[in-house]
């Protein structure tokens, strides 16, 4: 009796240990859902794909997978009892999103997210649930844009030689400007500025100054931090560009033509005022020219005026010596003149005497000095014609 009740206490715990293994085999295991150590990286309008692993992996057709943002509801995505759920989903992911089922027996929840955008980067969160048990893992998403090949300006002359300039935008995220010369070498930059437009993308501007030799030629390259990924743009500067690089040289070019061209102006302007001086001398020489003229036709009419009186008085006229001609006489010989045109002043002669007598004209000299009789001065014209006179009486 006492034997058998020890043999009964011996075999308790090997019974109570058979049901306790029994009862774990028939409870469900725990689930574990893990995601990828690292981001995932894409490249924008590209196609991503989320990790995430579930294990145990039996039982998936039981499985409810939902992913989400920061909140729960509405969500990203949702699998459950099979199908794939659209009800709650936000409004931009809709006909973007899909559930790689090919892996649900391996345990593989994998979401692909179709042409992912900038504002996609951000984390998502896989929650798996298998009744009573459930677990969650967190992915990250890091979309990145690709930026314009950068565009190499040169601005203008600075410090002995050209500054250079380099330009590249739309990308994301920020990205990194290199300057590097023939073999590779990095050379610092003048100055660099970063700007973010409304759509989050980057742009970037470098500038550089080029001098002659070594630095000649040159490239400028832009990286995305991430994917290392980027583009560059290479320049050579000939010698010839260079020559304009000193800038007191450029300015002693600049007043050394300016000296020129004021030299050529004062040339140009002393030429013109001596033509208009010897214009304007000529101009005064002939209209001195013609004022002596009038001056000699005046004197020549005034003494014919004066000669006629006298001739007609010495002919026996019984007009008076003073007294003008007739009217009649004067108006023939006004339209004689008139036809043949302005007379011209004969030669400059020494005038001589006429003396008017009783009865006739006679010239002598000695009577100029003394009185007695009417004797004036009068040229060899009027003398020519009191001798014609004389012959027609």
């Amino acid at each position: 009796m006492l034997s058998s009740f020890h043999l009964c206490c011996s075999l308790l715990p090997f019974v109570l240990c058979g049901f306790v293994v029994q009862a774990q085999e028939l409870q469900p295991a725990v689930l574990q859902v893990t995601a990828a150590p690292g981001p995932v990286v894409v490249a924008a309008g590209q196609d991503a794909v989320l990790p995430c692993q579930v294990r145990p992996a039996q039982g998936w057709a039981q499985l409810e997978v939902t992913w989400f943002r920061e909140h729960f509801s509405p969500f990203v995505h949702r699998y459950k009892q099979g199908q794939d759920q659209f009800g709650e989903q936000m409004p931009q992911f809709q006909g973007r999103t899909r559930l790689l089922r090919g892996g649900l027996p391996n345990g593989s929840v994998d979401l692909k997210l179709l042409r992912a955008r900038l504002a996609d980067r951000g984390s998502y969160t896989c929650f798996v649930r298998r009744d009573p048990h459930y677990d969650e893992a967190v992915v990250e998403l890091r979309v990145t844009a690709s930026g314009s090949a950068p565009l190499l300006v040169l601005e203008q002359y600075q410090a002995g030689g050209i500054r250079l300039g380099c330009h590249s935008s739309g990308w994301h995220p920020e990205p990194r400007l290199l300057w590097q010369d023939a073999h590779g070498q990095q050379l610092p930059a003048l100055s660099e500025d970063i700007a973010q437009d409304s759509r989050g993308l980057f742009a970037v501007n470098s500038s550089i100054i080029l001098t002659r030799g070594t630095k000649q030629n040159l490239s400028c390259s832009v990286q995305d931090a991430l994917s290392q990924q980027g583009q560059a743009s290479a320049l050579y500067v000939a010698d010839p560009f260079f020559q304009n690089a000193q800038p007191w040289m450029a300015a002693l070019g600049v007043t050394l033509l300016a000296v020129v061209a004021l030299l050529l102006l004062a040339v140009y302007l002393l030429k013109v005022r001596g033509r208009q001086q010897a214009t304007i001398a000529l101009q005064k020489a002939a209209l001195r020219e013609r004022e002596a003229e009038i001056e000699r036709q005046a004197e020549e009419l005034a003494w014919r005026r004066y000669a006629a009186p006298i001739e007609e008085g010495g002919s026996g006229s019984r007009h008076s010596p003073l007294r003008p001609r007739p009217v009649r006489r004067l108006q023939g010989r006004e339209a004689r003149r008139q036809a043949a045109g302005p007379p011209r002043r004969p030669p400059e002669v020494q005038p001589l005497a006429l003396c008017a007598g009783p009865g006739r004209l006679h010239l002598g000299q000695a009577l100029l000095g003394g009185g007695g009789g009417g004797c004036r001065r009068m040229d060899r014209g009027g003398l020519q014609r009191g001798r014609e006179k004389e012959g027609g009486d």
